[in-house]
């Protein structure tokens, strides 16, 4: 849909939904060609949006 309308395609999209029903979404465009950069990635988003202390439990 960006890529039709001339705009920089997003690489991320999160969602939020606030317990009194306000909705936000962020959209990223980060580079992504590295795949080996994956976990650090995913590092830096739990920590940001979970907090520095979360424990997930990927099973």
């Amino acid at each position: 849909m960006s890529q039709k309308s001339g705009r920089e395609a997003w690489t991320g999209a999160t969602f939020a939904l606030s317990g009194e029903g306000e909705f936000s979404i962020e959209l990223t465009y980060d580079d992504v060609s590295d795949f080996s950069q994956g976990t650090e990635r995913r590092e830096i988003w739990i920590r940001k949006y979970l907090g520095e202390n979360s424990a997930i439990d990927w099973r």
